[in-house]
């Protein structure tokens, strides 16, 4: 290997190594270009303390997501909120796309009262784009699904033929009832207890120890007889019970509260 392929691999592995430790993330699993390596690099030499690795997390967190991105989630949640669900925590909400699907889906159903909604991505710039609620929507499936709920007056949409996209602005009103904010799963506590937490396509990207720490605090975070919908390639938590709701595996905490 040359002398500069070798400087540069080293490069990549001394970062790797302070991001898994900062995250939990283990960004070998990705491949980054060069300059994206030289500035995370120059971010780092700028940086006096503990890194707030939100400013750049973009560079090597999961942003792929959308409205009402699964069909069998869906229609899960669908039924959840008919079981009295008042707090929802999406950990790791990307862009905010279905966070917003959820306060959309309880609006329509009318549900009383719409439950509250957490919304945490370590990306700050992600958290940003959520808070912001303008997407542009390039899939005819996905303009589809959002169309439905245009009786819940939360957005407006226009569509533009010619480009083949939609543009989509959530309300002021939709963007108040989501609460968005940036957090470190590895690092920070959890605010409050809930009753369901989608924390999906999240954990796969992180080490097998982060992996272990995030789980417990994500049982943790789960009120006695509260639900968990991780994605299909995350790992199953140990300490959580297996429940299907509308074809889909969840995970249910059953301990109880001592008194």
């Amino acid at each position: 290997m040359p002398e500069g392929d070798r400087l540069e691999q080293a490069l990549i592995n001394d970062l790797a190594k302070m991001i898994e430790q900062g995250t939990g993330i283990d960004i070998r699993k990705q491949n980054f270009t060069r300059p994206v390596v030289l500035e995370l690099r120059h971010w780092l030499d700028k940086t006096s303390g503990e890194p707030d690795w939100s400013h750049v997390a973009h560079h090597f967190v999961n942003q792929e997501t959308s409205f009402f991105r699964s069909h069998l989630v869906w229609r899960a949640l669908d039924d959840l909120l008919d079981r009295d669900v008042k707090h929802v925590w999406f950990a790791g909400c990307s862009s905010g796309e279905e966070a917003y699907s959820l306060l959309l889906l309880a609006s329509q159903k009318n549900t009383n009262p719409v439950p509250g909604i957490t919304a945490t991505d370590l990306s700050q710039r992600s958290i940003e784009s959520a808070m912001d609620g303008h997407y542009l929507i390039h899939r005819k499936s996905e303009q589809s699904a959002i169309e439905t709920f245009s009786g819940t007056r939360l957005f407006e949409m226009s569509v533009d033929d010619s480009n083949l996209q939609a543009v989509v602005q959530m309300s002021e009103k939709a963007r108040e009832q989501i609460d968005f904010s940036s957090q470190n799963l590895l690092q920070s506590g959890f605010r409050d207890a809930f009753d369901l937490i989608i924390c999906r396509n999240v954990l796969v990207h992180m080490s097998d120890a982060s992996q272990a720490i995030v789980l417990d605090r994500l049982s943790q975070a789960l009120m006695p007889g509260g639900f968990l919908i991780l994605g299909d390639s995350d790992p199953r938590p140990s300490d959580l019970s297996p429940v299907e709701i509308g074809g889909l595996l969840l995970w249910s905490q059953n301990r109880r509260e001592h008194g």
